[in-house]
């Protein structure tokens, strides 16, 4: 070879990670994650039905008022809630 050319050598392969149990921190982490998202959803759940009681009895509520047929209350409580109707 010439003197001004520099010969690389190949770094020594690592050997293969073997992959290791989760340490115990990790499997807390991970149980109280799982327990933080179930309460999301139970909350989630409880919000949804809350609101759809609410604009339900909104709409039994317009019918009675306005002495209107039961499918229109649906339609006058979904503008009224929306904020389209607005008396000035």
């Amino acid at each position: 070879m010439a003197d001004n050319v520099t010969t690389m050598t190949r770094p020594a392969t690592k050997p293969a990670l073997v992959p290791k149990a989760p340490s115990r921190k990790d499997r807390r982490a991970a149980k109280a994650l799982r327990r933080q998202a179930g309460t999301a959803l139970g909350v989630g759940a409880v919000a949804v039905t809350l609101t759809a009681l609410s604009l339900s009895h909104l709409a039994h509520g317009i019918e009675i008022v306005t002495g209107c047929q039961p499918w229109e209350g649906w339609p006058w409580r979904s503008v009224s809630t929306s904020g389209l109707w607005r008396s000035n």
